[in-house]
């Protein structure tokens, strides 16, 4: 089937590893997010922070495609520990976008937290906004259960021209999916 072209994602993946992931939530969130990297393209870039009392960078900027398993390795190694650093992992992603932006790719951020920004000192939530939408990158947030900042994380996908989901356990597979979907489809991601 002859397919539009579209522009290579150069992602960055923000996944929330704070104490209160702890457990299930923890292991159905990985589950979601490593088969989301199985289903990228092998000309897409990737780059995953893991926040919690700090934002930790874990995969800098690579092509998924021979990387694949080491990615996914990567995430499925992941523990939840700490407190949660939201706005200074939004910074910082959305200065690692801007930093690894090409002509020729399209940039996205995905990011997932269960809970309320409790420790970031460079960014708060103005700030951090003002950094993801400074790119032309297009962000989609998961608030993920029921404690989590749904106003900034709605906010921020409203103005990055990207999705808010609200998602639990029994959810987040789907919603990574129906990213997916937008990453790999005729419309959305870099179309």
């Amino acid at each position: 089937l002859w397919q539009e072209a579209r522009k290579d994602v150069n992602l960055v993946m923000l996944l929330d590893t704070s104490g209160s992931m702890r457990g299930s939530k923890m292991s159905t969130m990985q589950a979601a997010a490593m088969q989301f990297v199985s289903q990228m393209g092998d000309d897409d870039y990737i780059s995953v922070i893991a926040f919690s009392t700090e934002p930790e960078l874990i995969i800098q900027h690579v092509q998924v495609g021979e990387n694949r398993d080491k990615i996914i390795n990567a995430i499925s190694d992941l523990n939840a520990v700490g407190d949660t650093t939201l706005f200074d992992a939004i910074g910082d992603g959305a200065a690692l976008l801007t930093e690894t932006s090409l002509p020729s790719t399209a940039n996205a951020m995905v990011v997932l937290t269960d809970g309320q920004d409790t420790r970031s000192y460079r960014f708060n939530s103005a700030t951090a906004m003002q950094e993801a939408t400074a790119n032309n990158a297009t962000v989609f947030t998961i608030a993920y259960g029921g404690d989590a900042d749904e106003q900034t994380l709605e906010q921020l996908a409203i103005q990055a021209n990207g999705n808010f989901f609200i998602g639990d356990e029994a959810s987040i597979a789907a919603i990574y999916e129906e990213m997916s979907a937008a990453f790999g489809g005729s419309v959305g991601v870099g179309r």
